[in-house]
């Protein structure tokens, strides 16, 4: 890695646009084709535990059924963040303010028509 701390943008980008014209990339670099959407439809919950971390579950059948189980701060080396206590969960992104969030929702995987609407659930 040539002293970077992680591979630079340009590096990322080459190693893509070589695997899709069918370059010898190697097997572990998990080339993903972009039209390939993967999403499952179902239920995601998230929760914020006593310590500030925020645990998420997908791909759940109800939210009853739907206990977080992915520590999803620890996964982010500390950029996902909540506040305890909160209903809806109050979340941060490297400490920022982001939004709030309910503790079950359902992706039915359509794309958002709403193209104003920026929040992002990490």
């Amino acid at each position: 890695n040539v002293g970077y701390t992680s591979c630079p943008d340009w590096v990322v980008d080459a190693a893509h646009e070589e695997a899709a014209e069918g370059g010898q990339c190697a097997p572990w670099f998990g080339y993903e084709d972009e039209d390939d959407d993967e999403c499952t439809p179902g239920y995601w919950a998230v929760e914020c535990r006593d310590d500030g971390h925020l645990w998420r579950a997908e791909n759940c059948a109800s939210c009853e059924d739907c206990s977080p189980v992915y520590d999803l701060t620890e996964a982010t080396e500390g950029q996902y963040t909540c506040e305890p206590g909160t209903s809806p969960i109050v979340y941060y992104d490297w400490g920022v303010y982001v939004g709030e969030i309910a503790e079950c929702n359902y992706d039915d995987c359509s794309e958002d028509e709403d193209e104003d609407d920026d929040e992002c659930l990490p």
